[in-house]
């Protein structure tokens, strides 16, 4: 049986004021009252068993917590109460959602009461619970109260607005506070996996329990749980995260890493469809798709988690204790077996990063930015995307350096500028950093700024090859040819085939007219891309470039027929090359060629009006 939902009836009595049997109704009121108080009061100073707290369905799967919703409740004019009414009014949408369902469970058991329906022995259990306020045990039941909650996001909304990334934060806070970690782990990660409706939700939500239940339900896992249950010692709840990580290891489906799959939905997928859990068949996923994985898993059981990167890069979920903290390690899974997964250790590694669990939404958030990247397709979707997770983890390096990136490649130096500067406030004396806030000033032709930041970065790292070009070519662009001869020069001799670097000597040559040492250079060039056998879009723009400066340098050496031999090889590789045409039609005219020469330039005008200007 099931009841209107109305926000403003906070109590069973106001639910059931319809009904003209006043003295029974108060009567029943009042003795469910007292029964769900008294029930209340047992399960709060744990009177009730360890047989009924591990087996009973009234009981919450919850290791350490009862999951009571903001007990206690109490009476006011002989009525369950747990708000007044100026007081509901101020609760959040979903906190006021899980007070009406607490008090329809009320109703339906005193409708019970009075022989107004009839509820079976499990329902009549599954309302007592939710009457006392202890929510639900499945995630698909949470996740079924959560979507059904006027106020939070229908499904219209459920798609992540990434230039107002704080609502989905305050809806985050407000999903924590009520229903608890994992279930808010869960509940981001199927709205980053694109899950909109209610039905795909909770069939996911379904997929999520199958797999807690079966790892809940090993042997030993179920053995070392009733335990820790029954005595809530530091010493069983230890116990108990030893042998559940020694069981994911040896039982579960092995894992293996694949950057293909970066969402949560795929592993929960995998894991569903491979029935019989066999160790020959993986999982596959991502480290951060297997981390939230583990951090779901273990807040599931009520312990709290933080990510922690070592400077090894290594991923660990560190479980705190008011005395203590233990490490749960996240493997590479390339190959390993199960004696070379750690067990979990009580030895801190050496902290890198230390966040607390919802950076995994961030880096989930930056892995699908980084798909869309690579695809090339629609940047703005990718920098806001990371411009959400740089404001939610400003100090993490990563996500600033691939926002600097995002904003150079759609145009918006100028925006890179200040979050650079971040970065190497943080990170002084990294050259990464120093060479990204040069090659930024660089775009921006503040070559002084520009020099200064990859001067350092060199310095810092003398065989960091691209910092030495960008280098020359800041001073190349400065005007300063013989510096720039100097850097190329120092380059080449770190990495004599580097192509950028043998091209840009041979343009400093070109402008000090040294133009027999252009052609050297550019020649080489020939030769370091006809080594690449694969054809790529790299190579032919190398290969554009390299013929335009080679025709310009076979003319002004007067090797005329060579310059037009040259700047027609490149018209077949690119017949759109305005400039190209432009200069052969010159060649023409000087030649005294006028009808190869008006075609040449007429080509030329329609490629580029503004050769003309």
């Amino acid at each position: 049986m099931t009841l209107p939902i109305n926000s403003q009836k906070v109590s069973a009595s106001k639910i059931l004021a319809e009904t003209s049997i006043e003295p029974q109704l108060k009567n029943a009121i009042f003795q469910t009252d007292k029964e769900l108080l008294d029930y209340a009061h047992r399960i709060t100073t744990s009177r009730i068993s360890p047989y009924e707290k591990s087996s009973s369905d009234i009981y919450p799967l919850s290791l350490f917590t009862s999951r009571l919703w903001q007990f206690p409740l109490y009476f006011a004019d002989d009525v369950l109460l747990r708000y007044t009414e100026f007081e509901f009014k101020s609760l959040s949408p979903l906190q006021k959602h899980l007070e009406i369902i607490r008090a329809q469970a009320e109703a339906l058991l005193i409708h019970h009461k009075l022989n107004f329906c009839v509820l079976s022995d499990l329902e009549y259990n599954q309302n007592i619970s939710r009457a006392i306020g202890i929510l639900p045990m499945h995630i698909e039941d949470q996740l079924d109260e959560l979507l059904t909650c006027p106020g939070f996001l229908t499904p219209d909304e459920r798609q992540i607005d990434y230039n107002n990334i704080d609502a989905l934060i305050n809806n985050l806070d407000m999903l924590k506070k009520e229903l608890g970690t994992s279930l808010e782990l869960i509940y981001a990660m199927l709205l980053l996996s694109g899950i909109k409706s209610n039905d795909e939700f909770l069939s996911y939500g379904q997929k999520t329990d199958i797999i807690l239940s079966r790892i809940t339900n090993l042997p030993l896992v179920s053995a070392q749980l009733k335990h820790a249950q029954s005595t809530n010692a530091l010493e069983s709840q230890l116990n108990f995260l030893t042998v559940l990580r020694e069981q994911i290891a040896e039982l579960l489906p092995m894992r293996q890493l694949d950057e293909t799959n970066f969402l949560f939905i795929n592993l929960l997928d995998q894991f569903v469809w491979d029935k019989n859990w066999e160790r020959t068949k993986p999982i596959r996923a991502t480290k951060d798709v297997f981390a939230v994985f583990d951090a779901i898993l273990l807040t599931h059981y009520g312990f709290t988690v933080y990510l922690v990167i070592s400077e090894k890069n290594e991923y660990y979920l560190e479980i705190v204790f008011p005395s203590l903290s233990v490490w749960w390690h996240i493997p590479n899974y390339r190959g390993k077996s199960t004696s070379e997964i750690s067990p979990i250790s009580f030895v801190s590694p050496t902290v890198k990063y230390h966040y607390d669990y919802r950076f995994l939404i961030a880096k989930i958030m930056a892995n699908i930015a980084d798909v869309y990247t690579q695809i090339g397709r629609e940047l703005d979707i990718p920098l806001r995307m990371y411009r959400s997770v740089v404001k939610l983890y400003p100090d993490y390096p990563d996500f600033l350096h691939k926002l600097v990136q995002l904003y150079i490649r759609t145009g918006q130096v100028h925006l890179a500028v200040p979050q650079i500067k971040t970065l190497v406030e943080l990170y002084s004396n990294s050259a990464d950093i120093n060479h990204l806030l040069g090659i930024t000033y660089c775009l921006l032709k503040d070559y002084d700024n520009a020099i200064f930041f990859l001067e350092k970065a060199v310095s810092l790292r003398p065989d960091l090859i691209d910092a030495y070009n960008n280098l020359a070519n800041c001073y190349y662009q400065n005007g300063n040819l013989n510096q720039a001869q100097k850097i190329y020069t120092r380059l080449l001799t770190l990495q004599p085939d580097y192509f950028e670097g043998v091209f840009g000597l041979g343009n400093v040559y070109f402008q000090l007219k040294q133009y027999a040492q252009a052609l050297r250079y550019f020649e080489k060039c020939l030769r370091i891309i006809m080594q690449h056998k694969e054809e790529s879009q790299e190579k032919q723009s190398q290969m554009l470039r390299t013929l335009y400066n080679l025709a310009q340098t076979y003319y002004e050496l007067g090797k005329i027929e060579n310059s037009i031999k040259t700047y027609k090889e490149l018209l077949k590789l690119n017949p759109d090359h305005a400039s190209a045409w432009y200069n052969l039609g010159i060649i023409y005219r000087n030649q005294g060629d006028t009808k190869q020469a008006i075609k040449c330039i007429t080509q030329a005008i329609q490629l580029n009006p503004n050769l003309m200007r």
